[in-house]
C-alpha cells in the first residue's frame, strides 16, 4: 500500500511549490497524502468524510480536508484554490465518480495520478480533450521505491503502519477481507487481547474484533515497523540482518561495508 501511495504522487507529479488533492480515504489514499508530504508538496487537500481517517491524514501532512464528493467536492475544491483546481491530483479509489471528481478537480495542464483499479471507468473524451490535463497510472512499480522507502521507515521519518487498526490471526483471514468489504471503521479499539490473540468483540458489534492501539506496542514487539535497531560495524545482529534485505548485504540503509554484519 505504501508503495501504491508512492507510486500515485509519482505519477501526478507532487512536489514543491504545488497543490495536491487526494481523492480517496483509504490506505492508498492516506499513504499518497503521506508521499505527497514527502515530496515537498506545499499544500495537500485530502478529501474524507470519516473522523479518524481525516486525523490521520493531518498527520500524515494534509493542510485541507474536503469532506463533499462529486460536483460539490469538485466546487469545493476549486473554492480552495481561487478558482483553478489543483496543480496535481492522486485518484485512490477506482469508481467512475472517483475519477471525474479527480479530473474535475484538477487545473489546466495538471497531472492525475491513478492508482485506484478502475470499475466500468468511461472518460468523456471531449471533456479530457478540452481540459488538458494529464493521466498517469496504472499497478505500482513498487520494487523502483522500495530501497527510499525502507530508508526512510529505517530514519523513523515515516510511520506508514498508522493506517492499520484491525489485527486478525490468520485463521481469520476472511473476516478480515469482510471487514475491509464493510469499512469497520465503527469497530472501536480494545486495550487487550483474549487468549486466542484477538481482542473481544466491539460492542458496536458487527462480529469486528480490533486491536489494541499502536502507540501501546512495546518498541521491541515484532509487529512495531521501528522494532529492528541498526547495527554497529562487526555486530552479527540477526534482528538487524531481518531488516533488510539479504541483496542489500548491509545492515544500514546507505549499504556501506562498515556496517555489514
Amino acid at each position: 500500500m505504501l508503495g501504491t501511495g508512492w507510486f500515485a504522487a509519482v505519477a501526478a507529479q507532487a512536489g514543491p511549490g504545488r497543490t495536491v488533492a487526494v481523492v480517496g480515504d483509504g490506505a492508498v489514499g492516506l499513504l499518497g497524502v503521506l508521499a505527497a508530504r514527502q515530496l515537498g508538496a506545499e499544500r495537500i487537500i485530502a478529501m474524507s468524510r470519516y473522523e479518524p481517517r481525516q486525523k490521520l491524514a493531518l498527520a500524515y501532512g494534509a493542510t485541507d480536508i474536503v469532506t463533499e464528493r462529486g460536483e460539490e467536492g469538485v466546487s469545493r475544491i476549486k473554492d480552495l484554490t481561487n478558482g483553478l483546481g489543483a496543480h496535481r491530483v492522486i485518484e485512490a479509489v477506482g469508481t467512475q465518480e472517483s475519477m471525474m471528481q479527480a479530473i474535475g478537480s484538477t487545473r489546466a495542464g495538471g497531472h492525475v495520478g491513478y492508482v485506484g483499479v478502475t470499475h466500468d471507468v468511461r472518460l468523456p473524451g471531449m471533456d479530457l480533450f478540452f481540459s488538458h490535463v494529464h493521466l498517469h497510472g496504472g499497478p505500482a512499480p513498487v520494487r523502483r521505491f522500495l530501497p527510499e522507502l525502507m530508508r526512510l521507515i529505517w530514519e523513523r521519518r515515516i510511520d506508514p503502519g498508522e493506517v492499520f487498526d484491525l489485527s486478525l490471526p490468520l485463521d481469520q483471514a476472511a473476516d478480515g477481507y469482510r471487514a475491509m468489504d464493510r469499512s469497520c471503521s465503527a469497530c472501536s479499539r480494545s486495550s487487550g487481547r483474549s487468549s486466542a490473540g484477538s481482542s473481544p468483540a466491539s460492542p458496536t458489534g458487527a462480529g469486528c474484533s480490533c486491536s489494541s492501539p499502536r502507540s501501546a506496542w512495546p518498541s521491541s514487539s515484532p509487529r512495531s515497523p521501528f522494532s529492528a535497531r541498526r547495527c554497529r560495524p562487526g555486530s552479527a545482529s540477526a534482528e538487524g540482518r531481518r531488516a533488510w534485505p539479504a541483496t542489500s548485504g548491509a545492515c544500514s540503509p546507505t549499504g556501506s561495508s562498515s556496517a555489514r554484519c
